[in-house]
């Protein structure tokens, strides 16, 4: 379908309850070779769980997960993402999660990561 995606679960680790809304904000992207210029978009992707925004309360231990997708329908090169760096909530502390994502982009454009709204528990199982 020329559209990778992946899913990263959170878990609160925390001993309170915490608080999770809309989507989580990718700041930066990074390939073996070190970071890339990334575009981000918001909404539902092909091969990932459609989810909502919403607000999402996760008692200690709970869990949540969002998606991420490229695309691979454009000319080579294809770069593979090795990492993204997140944070829950705008302008807040960021995470770093290694992840498998191929993508391409128009030649000289950044290249393009969507990403879906928080849902609740730990998302798919993997095949």
């Amino acid at each position: 379908m020329s559209q990778p995606s992946s899913t990263i679960t959170l878990t609160n680790t925390s001993g309170s309850r915490c608080k999770l809304k809309g989507y989580p904000t990718i700041t930066a992207a990074a390939t073996k070779k070190g970071p890339q210029e990334i575009s981000v978009g918001r909404g539902n992707l092909m091969n990932a769980p459609q989810t909502k925004p919403k607000k999402i309360i996760l008692a200690p231990g709970g869990k949540a997960f969002f998606s991420i997708g490229s695309a691979t329908a454009f000319d080579p090169p294809i770069v593979e993402f090795t990492s993204i760096t997140f944070s829950t909530t705008p302008g807040g502390k960021t995470a770093t999660v290694k992840v498998q994502l191929w993508s391409t982009a128009p030649t000289g454009e950044p290249f393009g990561i969507g990403v879906t709204a928080y849902g609740s528990g730990a998302g798919p199982t993997p095949y």
